[in-house]
C-alpha cells in the first residue's frame, strides 16, 4: 500500500456493475487538492474477470468458421444469410468487425495476416492468404473436389487435411509459404478423418480407426513426400474398442503451439458419452487433465504454456477453463464476467494477444445467430 502526502483527497471509482469493459476495478483518480497531512491511497485489486468488447458484434450467421488473433489483430470467419467471410478488428482501433475478405472457410492465423481455405459451389478449394490492408492472394492450392477441413502452420510450412469428395478419401498436403507448390504427403486416408496439427518437425493426422470403433493418430515428417507412410503415433491414448464394452472414440482433435500438444476425446462407454483432455509434447508421454467438465468442447487454444477449453451448454458451469500444458495440475474455471451458457450457445473460440485473452461468444438462434467478444486479461 503506497503512503501520499496530502491534506485532502477526493478519491472518484468508476463503478463497478455491469458488463461493458470500461468496468475496471482498478480505475482511481485520485485529485490533490491542497497539501498537508500523510494519508493512505487504497488501491483496488485487479480482478480478471471477461468484459464485453463493446461495437464487436456480427449478426445473422448460421455457423462461426474461424477464429483467431495475432498481437496486431483478431479475425473471424463466419457464414450465414446477414453476414459472411472474413472480419477483422485491428486493436490500435475503435473496436469493429469489419469484413475485409468474402470467402467461407476454416481460418489460420499468422503475423501477417489470415489464410483461409475458401471451398466454392463448384466443389473445389482455394487457400486465400489476406493481409492487413485487405488484399487478398491466392496461395496455390488447386485440386478439384477437395474440401479443406483443417489447416495448420508451423512457422515455415502450412499443412492441410482435406476431404475427397469424389472418393470420401482424406489426404494431407504440404507448401512451405509463401512460394508453395503444394504436395502431398503420405498416402490418402481410408477412415474418416477428424482432425490435424503440424509441429515443427512432425504432422499429426487423427482418423477414425479401422475397422475398429475408435481414434487413430498418425505421424509423418512436416518435409514427407507421397510416397513416405505414416506411423503410429508413440504412447497415444488408447480409446479403440477392441472387445465389446470397452471405451472408444469417434470424435477427437488435436492441437497445440510448437511441439506442445494438447487432445481431446468425445469417449462413449456403456451407453455414456464424455469429455476426456490430454497434453503431451514431443518428448513427453501424454497426461490426463483433470477437472475440466466432460461436456465435448466447442473450442480448444494452446498458447504454449496453458491450454484453453470454451464450452457450450455447460449445465451451470464455467464457460471456460485452463490448463498447464504439462498436466501437472488440474484444470481452473476462468468464465467469471461471460453469460450463461445454452444450447449451441457459449465460447466458439479463444484466442491471445499479447496479455490479452479473446472469446468469440457465440448466441444461437434458428433465425440467425450472433457473435460478440470478451476479453481478459491472462
Amino acid at each position: 500500500m503506497r503512503i501520499v502526502t496530502l491534506s485532502l483527497v477526493v478519491v472518484l471509482m468508476a463503478a463497478a456493475c455491469g458488463g461493458g469493459e470500461e468496468n475496471k476495478s482498478e480505475d482511481l483518480l485520485v485529485q490533490d487538492l491542497l497539501t498537508g497531512d500523510s494519508v493512505e491511497e487504497i488501491v483496488a485489486p485487479v480482478t480478471k474477470e471477461w468484459h464485453l468488447v463493446d461495437g464487436a458484434v456480427i449478426q445473422g450467421l448460421s455457423k462461426l468458421r474461424g477464429f483467431g488473433c495475432n498481437d496486431d489483430w483478431l479475425y473471424v470467419n463466419v457464414e450465414g444469410a446477414g453476414n459472411k467471410g472474413l472480419f477483422a478488428w485491428q486493436f490500435s482501433e475503435e473496436p469493429a468487425l469489419e469484413q475485409i475478405f468474402g470467402g467461407v472457410g476454416v481460418t489460420e492465423v499468422l503475423g501477417s495476416g489470415a489464410l483461409v481455405a475458401n471451398y466454392t459451389p463448384n466443389g473445389t478449394t482455394a487457400v486465400i492468404g489476406v493481409d492487413t490492408e485487405g488484399i487478398a492472394t491466392d496461395m496455390g492450392f488447386a485440386f478439384e473436389t477437395l474440401e479443406v477441413r483443417s489447416l495448420s502452420y508451423t512457422g515455415t510450412h502450412l499443412v492441410t487435411f482435406s476431404k475427397d469428395w469424389s472418393s470420401a478419401y482424406y489426404l494431407v498436403h504440404r507448401a512451405k509459404l509463401p512460394d508453395g507448390p503444394f504436395e502431398q504427403v503420405g498416402p490418402h486416408f481410408l477412415a474418416t478423418g477428424m482432425g490435424l496439427y503440424a509441429s515443427p518437425e512432425t504432422i499429426y493426422v487423427l482418423t477414425g480407426s479401422d475397422p475398429l470403433l475408435g481414434t487413430a493418430c498418425h505421424q509423418a515428417p512436416v518435409t514427407a513426400g507421397a510416397a513416405a507412410g505414416y506411423e503410429p503415433c508413440p504412447l497415444f491414448p488408447n480409446f479403440v474398442e477392441d472387445k465389446p464394452g470397452e471405451p472408444y472414440s469417434v470424435n477427437a482433435q488435436l492441437y497445440g503451439n510448437g511441439h506442445r500438444l494438447g487432445l481431446w476425446f468425445r469417449v462413449s462407454y456403456k451407453g455414456e458419452q464424455s469429455a476426456r483432455h490430454f497434453v503431451a509434447s514431443n518428448k513427453n508421454k501424454w497426461s490426463e487433465v483433470e477437472g475440466i467438465p466432460a461436456i465435448e468442447p466447442a473450442s480448444w487454444f494452446h498458447d504454449g504454456d496453458n491450454i484453453y477449453v470454451g464450452l457450450t451448454k455447460s449445465g451451470g458451469k464455467a464457460a471456460v477453463w485452463t490448463a498447464p500444458w504439462d498436466g501437472e495440475a488440474a484444470a481452473e474455471a476462468i468464465g467469471e464476467g461471460l453469460p450463461s451458457t445454452g444450447d449451441k450457445t457459449g465460447v466458439a473460440g479463444i484466442c491471445l494477444a499479447g496479455n490479452q485473452l479473446y472469446a468469440a461468444w457465440y448466441e444461437y438462434n434458428p433465425g440467425g445467430s450472433t457473435v460478440q467478444l470478451y476479453r481478459r486479461t491472462r
